[in-house]
């Protein structure tokens, strides 16, 4: 049986099933909520949140304007420094100078994320945004070294430019698409 719950405080349809999937992203290094416009990524995101509002959480969400990576860089900077102080922090003009290099910045947030010693989830929602080659390879490089207590949630409307061979072979991603996020017939 599916849990559906109207919460009457936001007209927001809750879908518990869905909720406690999304519940499941401790476990893995990547959630990516994979689902055409309209299907409810960003809702459930809202409300993912909202329920897990005790966890370490930094939370991005992009547009067209996150095409340019230092757009988007200066935004992911900014987000985690929110929430991480021990943020190993590049300035905008070494962002800038370093665009070539997403290893050096792969890096430099690795050895951030190191200095954490407790679960911290990084949100991104409409991640289809960040196309530019930079960012692909960013994350490729950070996920393949992520620590364990370092979760992404991803939601965009197609496949990421980078592999997710290895973290499939892994058992280090969780993939939530339209199928899981259609409206049961009742």
């Amino acid at each position: 049986m599916n849990s559906l719950k109207l919460n009457l405080s936001n007209s927001r349809l809750q879908r518990l099933e869905l909720l406690d999937l999304l519940n499941h992203s401790q476990d893995f290094s990547l959630t990516l909520l994979l689902a055409p416009a309209g299907c409810g990524k960003s809702t459930l995101l809202q409300q993912w949140r909202q329920q897990n509002s005790h966890l370490a959480l930094s939370c991005l969400s992009l547009n067209r304007r996150h095409q340019d990576a230092v757009v988007f860089l200066r935004q992911l900077y900014d987000s985690l420094a929110k929430k991480l102080v021990q943020l190993n922090l590049l300035s905008i003009n070494a962002l800038s100078a370093n665009l070539t290099q997403a290893d050096s910045l792969a890096d430099s947030l690795l050895e951030s994320f190191m200095l954490i010693d407790h679960d911290f989830y990084i949100m991104i929602d409409d991640f289809h945004y960040a196309s530019a080659p930079i960012i692909q390879e960013l994350f490729s490089l950070l996920l393949a070294d992520l620590p364990s207590h370092i979760h992404f949630i991803i939601a965009t409307r197609s496949y990421p430019d980078f592999s997710l061979s290895r973290l499939k072979l892994e058992d280090k991603l969780l993939v939530i698409d339209s199928h899981d996020l259609r409206l049961p017939i009742a």
